[in-house]
């Protein structure tokens, strides 16, 4: 068996704030990166839609197809990675770089910290 990449608290380090992607927002670039990450670090993936495996091998995807791998991709996968996100993160674009995906620092929470 494998060692986790995961802490006790089911959370990654803090040495993993930071990008996870960077410099696309294809469909076709992100799932596999963000399943990937989630592979290692030993996580269940959500269920994942037949148009997945279609757009992946380069085969037409309807519109209804689209918005189930938007589904997967955007509310699946996002909220599995916010789940074993850095204490204090999130998953999701940076403020300024919509292509740069990672684990932010939540700002809000910092703020009320320091309330």
């Amino acid at each position: 068996m494998s060692k986790s990449i995961l802490g006790e608290d089911g959370r990654l380090d803090e040495t993993w704030e930071g990008s996870v992607s960077h410099g696309t927002m294809r469909e076709e670039d992100l799932i596999p990166a963000f399943e990937g990450l989630l592979k290692s670090a030993g996580k269940t993936l959500p269920g994942r839609p037949i148009e997945v495996a279609n757009l992946l091998a380069g085969r037409s995807v309807s519109l209804e197809g689209w918005e189930r791998i938007g589904f997967y991709l955007n509310e699946e996968l996002f909220d599995a990675l916010n789940e074993i996100a850095p204490e204090g993160c999130y998953f999701g674009a940076h403020p300024g770089d919509g292509s740069d995906y990672g684990f932010w620092r939540d700002e809000d929470e910092d703020e009320s910290e320091e309330a």
